[in-house]
Order: structure tokens, then C-alpha cells, then sequence
């Protein structure tokens, strides 16, 4: 029988490594900082037209917004955390990178704990290095 687990994914840093990850944190900032800017704008114009709506959906609405320029402001905040993080990793550190799903088979007798535990792949440039099953 098959069954799903999860696998960790781990990356050998190198300089091409950080500098790809880094600026695919950019990107995500500048992303991020266009939405900051896009709520702002909102904000602004509801403001200009406070007199002439009811003011109790004004409130609701800038509240919203608020709760949503909060919460990018601590995206931006936790990509710079992540890129600045990167920027000072050593080569040949290990790091993790995310999961993926896998199938495993299991039989009777297997311990199951073990076969859904402790997997990882490790890479480094996009190349295989290791496959531990656990």
C-alpha cells in the first residue's frame, strides 16, 4: 500500500543559491510594497470622501484597511528578516527550504513511525546530493 508523507527539502547554500533566493525575495517585496501602496491610495480617497458617505461603513471600510496595510507592512517586514538572514549564510550551510509530498509503501510489519518520518532530499545547485529516507 501507498501512503502520503511529507519530505523535507534542504538546500546546500552557495553563492548562486543566495543570490537567486534573494532575488526572488526582492521581487516578492516589490510585490508587496505595490499592494502597501495600492491600500494607501484607497485610504486616501475614502478619507477625501468621508463627508458624503455614511460615516459608520467610513470607519468600517479605513479599519479594514488598516488590518490589511498591517499585515503587509509585517510581510515586508519578514522579508527583509529572511533576505538578511540569507545574505549573511555561509557556503555550505544547510538550509531548508520547504517540503514536498511523497508516496511511501508500506507492508505489514513495517514500523510505520519510521517510514513517514525523517525523509529529506538535500540539493545543491538544483542538483540531487542525498536522498535520506530516514
Amino acid at each position: 500500500m501507498l501512503i502520503a508523507r511529507k519530505v523535507a527539502l534542504k538546500v546546500i547554500v552557495t553563492d548562486d543559491f543566495k543570490k537567486r533566493y534573494v532575488a526572488q525575495l526582492n521581487s516578492l517585496s516589490a510585490e508587496v510594497k505595490v499592494e502597501l501602496e495600492k491600500i494607501k491610495t484607497t485610504e486616501a480617497q475614502l478619507m477625501l470622501k468621508v463627508q458624503t458617505m455614511d460615516y459608520n461603513y467610513v470607519m468600517q471600510v479605513r479599519e479594514q484597511l488598516e488590518r490589511e496595510k498591517s499585515t503587509r507592512e509585517s510581510t515586508l517586514k519578514e522579508i527583509e528578516s529572511r533576505t538578511a538572514e540569507m545574505q549573511g549564510m555561509a557556503e555550505g550551510t544547510i538550509f531548508p527550504q520547504g517540503t514536498l509530498d511523497s508516496l511511501v509503501e508500506i507492508k505489514s510489519g513495517d514500523d510505520l513511525e519510521l517510514k513517514l518520518s525523517k525523509a529529506e532530499i538535500i540539493i545543491k545547485d538544483n542538483v540531487v546530493q542525498s536522498v535520506n529516507e530516514g
